[in-house]
């Protein structure tokens, strides 16, 4: 069994899933870190060069070799769980957590962060997050198991209780 972490950019899934592989004594894996020493290179650039399809594709590919782990916190991207057969492959073997906060903390998270490719390039960072999340919220809630709010950070506490509840640890 695993536990998958999902949610919008800068909702905390690789800083949370540390923390709580550090607790649990799992190992942590995070999505897009895997398919940045894949490619050796930031996803940004990686997207710039290639486009967001051959990304999409990478990801899924990461996304069905994470989900052969065991007693894993796995990070994944923001899109990862859009993906409905990346999600199927890793709700089959991991517990799915969605992680949610305000609209406003993502985009301060997302300011206070690595450098993070536009998904749309039209609009502010502020706008294009709304406009996700009215996109993605529906599937998000879909796939997710439980919900967590990480709007008072972190919370590890409460979502180690949540798990217990669930028979997860």
């Amino acid at each position: 069994m695993n536990i998958v972490l999902t949610g919008m950019r800068a909702s905390g899934k690789t800083s949370l899933g540390k923390e709580l592989a550090k607790k649990l004594g799992w190992k942590f894996v995070d999505i897009d870190h895997l398919i940045e020493a894949k490619i050796d290179k930031k996803i940004d650039q990686y997207v710039k060069e290639t486009g967001w399809e051959k990304f999409r594709a990478l990801e899924h590919e990461t996304a069905l070799e994470c989900a052969e782990l065991n007693q894993a916190i796995i990070s994944t991207g923001g899109g990862t769980m859009i993906n409905s057969d990346s999600a199927k492959a890793l709700k089959k073997t991991g517990f799915v957590v969605l992680l949610t906060c305000p609209i406003k903390v993502l985009g301060e998270n997302l300011n206070a962060s690595y450098e993070r490719p536009s998904l749309k390039g039209e609009k502010s960072a502020l706008e294009e997050l709304e406009e996700i999340w009215k996109e993605r919220k529906e599937q998000y809630h879909a796939v997710a198991d439980i919900t967590h709010d990480t709007s008072h950070w972190p919370n590890i506490n409460k979502l180690i209780e949540s798990l217990r509840k669930n028979e997860i640890i």
